[in-house]
């Protein structure tokens, strides 16, 4: 083989080894770059650090009357913008800055875990879970007897919203025994059921009591009127507050029936018919009055007579029949 041949044979084959590592670089680049690129497109940009609050929060479940320990608790951190309000930020808020001293914590309503404490879910410094702690200021604790009727077969719980009907008892002079009915109260706030105070029952039980909360004027008028008739409830729709209008109902209500409206005709004139003479008129001519209701009509026809002596003229009475 010639030499030219085997310089040529090397020279091609350099090249192509050459040209394989120049495409395999550029083509590890594109790949490279367009992964760099996809990356950053997938990336999500990180929300900007806000600013983070202290907030004392249940670290387990507790129900009504459960003692909130120190250990029960725990500081959670929540944003700026979402901090409840009226929270604690720290433990000596709640537990009292004197650790020689210790206070007893009750939790008035459920609290979940990691729920924030809040002042109108437990008591005050050494309180205990009674009924006084839950009442609103400005506000009173009334009871009232019920049955199986009048509390709603046991459905009502502690937390529902109920109207109370009053019903009068008839007087002992009247022999008709009329009873009356009127909507006493209207959005009244069930706060415990016989000894139960937990807004967390939801099973029905017949009561012999309700407790309710009025302010000082209902509980009077609640106090009067179980002496003289009886109180029925009426459970509300959840979250209905508004009042409703309302009227009495008594036993005349309940047997009045409306009366249908009689069918009208129209009323027959009683004025007199006009009388109407028939006027005499030529020798064959006769006059008739053609009477159609009140409306009347003179018409003339020949007569029949074979003589020249006119026809005797009917009257007003012979038409109408006498």
């Amino acid at each position: 083989m010639r030499l030219n041949t085997i310089i040529t044979l090397g020279a091609s084959a350099a090249f192509g080894l050459m040209a394989v590592f120049l495409a395999r670089g550029w083509i590890n680049g594109a790949v490279e770059n367009e992964f760099r690129e996809t990356r950053s497109v997938l990336t999500p940009h990180k929300a900007p650090i806000q600013n983070t609050v202290p907030v004392l929060v249940a670290d387990i479940d507790f129900q009504f009357g459960d003692i909130i320990s120190k250990d029960a608790i725990k500081i959670a951190q929540f944003p700026e913008d979402a901090v409840p309000f009226e929270n604690f930020t720290s433990f000596e808020d709640i537990m009292g800055y004197d650790p020689n001293t210790p206070q007893t914590i009750i939790a008035l309503t459920s609290i979940r875990k990691n729920e924030p404490i809040l002042p109108h879910k437990i008591s005050g410094p050494n309180g205990k879970g009674s009924l006084s702690a839950r009442i609103k200021p400005g506000y009173r604790a009334a009871s009232i007897r019920v049955d199986a009727v009048t509390g709603v077969s046991g459905f009502v719980v502690p937390g529902d919203i109920v109207d109370i009907i009053y019903t009068a008892m008839p007087s002992p002079d009247d022999k008709t025994q009329n009873y009356k009915s009127d909507i006493l109260l209207q959005s009244i706030q069930v706060l415990g059921i016989d000894q139960n105070q937990s807004d967390e029952t939801s099973r029905a039980s017949l009561a012999k009591t309700v407790t309710l909360e009025v302010s000082h004027s209902e509980a009077q008028r609640l106090a009067v009127a179980t002496q003289s008739g009886h109180l029925s409830l009426i459970l509300r729709s959840l979250g209905e507050t508004t009042p409703a209008t309302t009227q009495s109902v008594t036993t005349a209500h309940l047997t009045h029936k409306p009366t249908r409206k009689s069918q009208s005709y129209p009323r027959v004139s009683s004025k007199p018919r006009p009388k109407i003479t028939p006027k005499a008129d030529a020798h064959n001519v006769a006059q008739i009055t053609i009477i159609r209701g009140e409306a009347t009509e003179s018409v003339s026809v020949l007569s029949e007579g074979k003589d020249d002596t006119p026809p005797a003229l009917l009257s007003t009475k012979d038409l109408v029949g006498g």
